[in-house]
């Protein structure tokens, strides 16, 4: 039997359409997926939550789940 993977969603957001998970990416350790979750953030939304930011009309942003 395999081991637990650890998924990291990757979200695309649009205003006026909504949210849906575009992928799933499963990752050996909640280190690995974190590190991904992380860098995926801070290469596709680096002002992402930074006060006096906008958030954009349409983005794709990494996501953890709620629970693991």
């Amino acid at each position: 039997m395999p081991g637990k993977k650890y998924k990291a969603f990757i979200i695309e957001s649009e205003a006026g359409w909504g949210a849906k998970t575009d992928s799933v990416h499963e990752f050996d350790t909640v280190e690995e997926r974190d590190t991904f979750v992380r860098e995926y953030n801070e290469k596709h939304n680096p002002d992402m939550g930074k006060p006096g930011v906008r958030t954009p009309d349409w983005y794709m942003v990494a996501r953890k789940p709620d629970y693991d």
